[in-house]
């Protein structure tokens, strides 16, 4: 039995980057051999040839060939022998980076150039078997968020193949929660913009986002660098270091309620939030001390702040980059609400004599004079203006 390191980890070894796990492969071994060892499935359920170690719990797969037997990235049957080479399970992956690996003395494998194409930034496909696999699409797209910082763009010829899957249908294949693993993931990459421009490119994304491809635009080729709303406002949320769900926000608030993202539920948050806000600045000069108060409890604001300041930041960059300015300075007195100190003294209150309902109103009150003298105090600016 042969073990190798492979995958992520050695690209990124190679590239000189962090990497959070190792993966394995090993050959000349079965299925027996490995769980007489201790070897556990990943998976009990699906009983897939991927194992964890005992000794260190990182992820073993048998080294295999796939064959595709049908439609989808679950189209595929598994072939699982002692006589399956290290070259021919690196066959199956996608891209020639991530087809290198290390043997136990530190050797490299490398039977499709990944090294040379790590050094010339090219994101390549190993074979024509690319196209069986359609989440082929979104590993691609999600590697360009990830490398392009470093000059990393997709081969001619890769890329022909993706408009070729994309025209053959591969992409309605894709189940929403895959879909979703990998854009969450992007989302935290150094350049998820790159994302949605490789989907864009190659027509994909009309076909996941239809709305989100509209506000972007005709695409013109793999290496145009199309400006619009969506990504204007994506690369400005990552300059200022926001969040993944901020970032989500950001995009997906041009295409919905168009586009469903089967996300979690802290993502349709930070989007459904974003909205509120954008309504009620829409109306808020019409706004009286009450509806600023109303707001606020819907946001929770009393208690923590955090929320609707995350949604003002993102709300922010919106009308700045459709040159809103009077839509900002409404955003003004919100912000300004961010330094106020809600909090109410409750015992002194009680000492005074207010109790139960009383002391509930009087809480209320206290806290709508504060939002007042904040509003007053923007009028009063906003005249000298």
């Amino acid at each position: 039995m042969k073990r190798y390191l492979v995958g992520g980890a050695v690209r990124d070894t190679l590239l000189e980057i962090e990497f959070k796990d190792r993966d394995w492969v090993v050959t000349g071994a079965s299925i027996g051999e490995l769980l007489a060892q201790g070897y556990q499935y990943a998976d009990k359920k699906a009983q897939f040839p991927v194992f964890i170690d005992p000794q260190t719990g990182e992820e073993v797969a048998l080294a295999r060939r796939e064959i595709k037997t049908g439609t989808g990235y679950r189209g595929f049957e598994i072939q699982v022998d002692q006589q399956v080479t290290i070259e021919e399970d690196l066959a199956r992956r996608d891209l020639t980076i991530n087809a290198i690996a290390q043997d136990e003395n530190g050797h490299l494998i490398d039977p499709f150039h990944g090294q040379a194409d790590l050094e010339q930034g090219l994101l390549r496909h190993v074979s024509p078997a690319f196209c069986e696999d359609p989440v082929r699409l979104l590993r691609i797209a999600r590697f360009s968020a990830k490398l392009g910082c470093w000059g990393f763009h997709i081969a001619h010829g890769t890329h022909g193949l993706m408009k070729k899957m994309v025209k053959n249908g591969e992409v309605q294949n894709l189940q929403p929660q895959r879909i979703w693993q990998e854009l969450k993931k992007a989302l935290d990459e150094p350049q998820p913009w790159q994302f949605f421009q490789v989907l864009h490119r190659c027509n994909a994304l009309e076909i996941l986002f239809p709305a989100l491809a509209q506000s972007m635009g005709i695409p013109n080729g793999h290496q145009t660098q199309n400006i619009n709303q969506p990504l204007k406002a994506l690369k400005l949320g990552v300059k200022k270091q926001y969040s993944a769900s901020m970032l989500y926000a950001l995009v997906f608030y041009f295409s919905v309620p168009m586009d469903t993202v089967k996300s979690e539920k802290k993502y349709q948050n930070q989007l459904l939030q974003l909205h509120l806000l954008s309504q009620f600045i829409k109306q808020s000069k019409l706004m009286n001390a009450l509806d600023y108060y109303l707001f606020l409890k819907q946001f929770k604001a009393f208690q923590s702040f955090e929320p609707l300041k995350q949604a003002i930041d993102c709300l922010d960059i919106i009308l700045t980059i459709n040159f809103d300015v009077d839509a900002l300075k409404q955003l003004d007195p919100l912000k300004q609400m961010q330094q106020i100190n809600f909090q109410i003294d409750i015992k002194k209150l009680q000492k005074e004599g207010y109790k139960g309902e009383t002391l509930g109103q009087q809480i209320k009150q206290l806290q709508i004079a504060k939002i007042q003298n904040c509003i007053s105090y923007f009028k009063k600016n906003n005249k000298k203006d």
